[in-house]
């Protein structure tokens, strides 16, 4: 009966050695698949920061095209007014030389 009990515990504990084998693999494997997962959450990560900042730079570039184009009407019509006080100027002085003259 003693040699059984012995044979008995020896083969538990060669399946509790095999069992905590397999855990530890396992737990490697898991461990391993768990860094690669990280490794691309943090590919996408970057990604999807880069993308943002892109469009970022987008929405800059837009904003900057529409004060552009509203500095560039302002010139405009500034250099009309300008334009138009000249020729008022110069039809003034040409009346004020023939009136002299």
């Amino acid at each position: 009966f003693q040699a059984e009990k012995e044979t008995y515990a020896k083969a538990l504990e060669a399946e509790a050695k095999k069992l905590k084998a397999e855990i530890q693999e396992d737990c490697k494997r898991f461990d391993e698949s768990l860094v690669e997962l990280a490794d691309a959450r943090m590919k996408t990560d970057y990604e999807v920061f880069e993308l943002e900042l892109y469009k970022i730079k987008l929405i800059q570039a837009v904003a900057q095209e529409e004060d552009d184009i509203a500095t560039k009407a302002v010139l405009k019509t500034h250099l009309e007014e300008m334009t138009a006080r000249r020729e008022g100027t110069s039809r003034a002085v040409r009346e004020y030389q023939e009136e002299v003259t």
